[in-house]
């Protein structure tokens, strides 16, 4: 008999019976907290029924403050634990362990409606409901979870009940050495180890933040050239990431021709984190070249290609660079799979700057010429430049939201360069708590 093929054995298995079979709680969110789903033993947990918790925030079901007299020293409220770990293993991609925690498991009324009554000062009342209901300590591991692209679009949170343990948090170092004490005592040290490794890869996320951001400040122009001020109206802006670990890489340069003409360059390298900044600071640093070098825009491009082809983590970023020249009220431009510049035009029209667009940098296997797209910029014509984190946003697609640009390019038109520039970055971003980085150039002739 032929031995039983293991892919066929792994695809027979029913896999959503295997979730609600796992006796530890599981639930399944989204990068809003969202629930996406959660197993028999979360539902039992919470006291729940599942129609009361897929698409609702697992927010509503944990503590917005550190909860009652014997919270842990120094921890932060529960449910900005659970959201940092998600944010973590989502812009990291690896899982992440969530230190001990207390919350209370009650069996009818939401954490909101217990915290109310704290509002309305009864604490007393509260602590009683909670004394009945139990106090109960967790330990929880954030896992990250895939799409069919390999991108980690889901975190599957899974806790531990580890009440039993904690009596013995005080107590363990100092208990004689018999076998029981032995146990509760190893078993504490545990809980505490796993504590203090989320607090050192916190501590080492904070580092790269710093030395990303480090990276970005050195690395982006310190000011736009007096020369091209005095040309032109121009307005640039970055914004970082809202999330502090989503250091990332958009850019953007600004610089003078000579004879009247300037460029304007924004780009985006994808992913996050520190090295995310080096390249970011790699391509920037050599389209200022070549634009030093008065390379035209195609030509930048395929030169920037062959650049970020000897970093592996440079593959499929974007950039779109910009020549203007006002005398000739003419733009010209190409684009490696960047978002497409906009044309505000006097008359409150908008044009999209759409007909340079090639393939991202370095996902060819070869290097390919780029094209070359030519536009009118007359007087009193305002051109935009942008990054995605301006218009994206989750579940939507780009044209929604560069539509959205367009329609509020038309209905700020009346005011000028900078203020313009800041009520973007005011009204368009999403209301996330991942929202991405932003650059962005504003530029009037």
């Amino acid at each position: 008999m032929p031995a039983p093929d293991a892919d066929a054995e792994a695809e027979a298995l029913d896999f959503g019976a295997l979730f609600h079979a796992v006796p530890s709680p599981c639930v399944v969110l989204d990068a809003d907290l969202i629930i996406q789903a959660c197993n028999d033993a979360y539902l039992k947990a919470a006291s729940r029924r599942r129609s009361e918790l897929v698409g609702t925030s697992i927010a509503d079901l944990l503590p917005s403050r550190p909860a009652g007299p014997d919270t842990i020293p120094g921890s932060e409220p529960v449910v900005e634990t659970v959201r940092r770990a998600v944010r973590t293993a989502l812009d990291t991609g690896r899982s992440v362990v969530v230190g001990l925690q207390r919350y209370d498991v009650d069996a009818g009324r939401t954490t909101a409606q217990l915290e109310a009554k704290v509002e309305a000062k009864v604490e007393a009342q509260v602590e009683a409901e909670v004394d009945a209901a139990g106090r109960h300590y967790w330990i929880g591991t954030a896992v990250p979870v895939p799409n069919s692209w390999g991108a980690p679009r889901h975190v599957l949170y899974n806790v531990h009940d580890v009440t039993a343990l904690v009596p013995h948090l005080a107590t363990a170092l100092s208990e004689p050495l018999e076998p029981a004490g032995r146990q509760a005592r190893a078993a504490v040290v545990a809980a505490t180890a796993v504590a203090e490794q989320s607090q050192l890869f916190d501590l080492a996320l904070e580092t790269q933040r710093q030395l990303g951001i480090a990276v970005q400040e050195v690395m982006l122009p310190a000011e736009v050239p007096l020369s091209v001020r005095e040309a032109v109206q121009i307005a640039v802006r970055y914004q970082p990431a809202s999330d502090a670990l989503r250091v990332g890489g958009d850019w953007y340069d600004v610089a003078d021709l000579g004879q009247g003409r300037l460029a304007v360059a924004v780009g985006d390298v994808v992913g996050h984190g520190l090295r995310a900044a080096a390249v970011m600071g790699q391509l920037r640093s050599a389209l200022s070249a070549l634009t030093v070098a008065d390379v035209g825009p195609a030509a930048a491009m395929t030169a920037l290609d062959r650049v970020a082809r000897h970093s592996p983590d440079a593959t499929a970023s974007t950039a779109v660079k910009v020549v203007v020249d006002p005398a000739l009220d003419l733009a010209i431009y190409s684009s490696a799979g960047h978002l497409p510049p906009l044309i505000l035009r006097v008359d409150g029209t908008i044009h999209t700057m759409n007909q340079a667009l090639g393939p991202p940098l370095a996902v060819t296997q070869k290097v390919v010429s780029r094209p070359l797209g030519t536009a009118m910029l007359r007087a009193g014509d305002t051109l935009v430049l942008y990054t995605d984190g301006l218009v994206e946003r989750r579940g939507e697609a780009l044209d929604v939201g560069i539509a959205r640009l367009s329609d509020a390019l038309v209905r700020l038109r009346e005011l000028d360069v900078d203020s313009i520039a800041d009520r973007l970055l005011s009204e368009l971003p999403p209301m996330s708590s991942l929202r991405d980085d932003i650059a962005l150039i504003v530029l009037r002739v």
